[in-house]
């Protein structure tokens, strides 16, 4: 029997800022529009989506998009219970950088049916945080507190959005509905400190170990840290989608 529950808690980085932001506000100058009736659309919004991207994940309260690099996690914990892997994690205070460097490889969107798809790359994604640990991996024992740190190399998400045309105050909004998530990563690394009360070689030999099951071990991990992510790309996507009128984002012309 497999069980997973994963308790996320990014208060003071995302939940506190996700609503809307005022309604009819313009195009920010970091994003610029393409026409609806572009050939070439998603091409357009592949590239003007990438050239915002190191603006957005700055930060912008008009919009009430909040700093997403580095980004706060206040508490992640998983609690898994596998064959292999049965673990309580218990990380706080988790900063998580690299995301400026995120790219659009594809962004496909039909405004008639109201679909989105996205492609991106990660390219070197890192956690750090505080942590507790209890548990097993393979039959082995851990333990321990002290700080994590975990590196994702290429992280790959796609995501897919149900688009709902609504009108407020006269004029025409896009919301977003993500719909499925998805996301492989290459290669990680983890590295546990202070474990089994500090012992060195137990210490060592545990996180060569984890490192050696490196797949198995981000099976369990993944859940979470796709959520994080899967937030932070809704977290991009909305601006301008639910803030700005459709019209000011695919004018008939630009």
């Amino acid at each position: 029997m497999q069980s997973l529950r994963v308790v996320l808690v990014a208060g003071l980085a995302l939940q506190s800022l996700l609503g809307l932001a005022d309604s009819s506000l313009p195009l920010p100058p970091y994003i610029k529009a393409c026409s609806r009736n572009d050939p070439n659309l998603n091409e357009c919004a592949k590239k003007n989506g990438n050239a915002a991207i190191p603006y957005i994940v700055k930060g912008d309260p008009k919009y009430k998009i909040p700093v997403l690099d580095p980004l706060v996690v206040t508490e992640l914990r998983v609690e898994q219970g596998t064959k292999e892997v049965k673990i309580d994690l218990h990380a706080t205070d988790m900063k998580i950088t690299g995301l400026k460097a995120m790219h659009l490889d594809e962004y496909i969107t039909d405004l008639e049916k109201g679909t989105i798809k996205v492609k991106a790359t990660i390219p070197s994604m890192a956690l750090d945080s505080k942590y507790t640990i209890d548990g097993a991996i393979h039959g082995l024992p851990i333990k321990g507190d002290g700080d994590l740190h975990i590196t994702l190399v290429e992280y790959l998400p796609t995501i897919y959005y149900r688009m709902q045309y609504v009108e407020r105050k006269g004029e025409k909004f896009m919301d977003l509905h993500p719909t499925s998530f998805h996301a492989d990563v290459k290669n990680g690394t983890i590295r546990l400190s202070n474990l089994f009360n500090g012992d060195k070689n137990l210490g060592d030999n545990m996180n060569i170990f984890m490192n050696e099951n490196w797949p198995t071990l981000y099976t369990e991990l993944s859940p979470a840290i796709d959520e994080v992510v899967q937030q932070i790309m809704d977290k991009i996507m909305s601006v301008p989608m639910e803030s700005v009128p459709f019209d000011n984002v695919y004018p008939e012309k630009v």
